[in-house]
């Protein structure tokens, strides 16, 4: 996904610092269907989908760790 006034190319980061990699999932139709809708309500792909909400588990689970991990040696 290109952003505005950006014209894509190939094997170029576009939002993130890096490239995607293809990726295979095996999904039932009820998540797959899940999948679609999610992304169709917040109008992006996905793949994208799945991109951010990796990031934001793994963002939200370095915070709680962190967290844990300074109450720990308060103690």
């Amino acid at each position: 996904m290109a952003k505005k006034g950006y014209k894509s190319q190939k094997n170029q980061p576009e939002i993130y610092a890096e490239i995607k990699q293809p990726v295979s999932l095996a999904l039932t139709s009820t998540a797959k269907d899940i999948l679609r809708s999610f992304a169709i309500t917040q109008e992006i792909s996905q793949s994208e989908f799945v991109e951010r909400l990796l990031r934001e588990t793994k963002s939200a689970s370095d915070r709680l760790s962190s967290c844990v991990y300074s109450q720990k040696n308060t103690n």
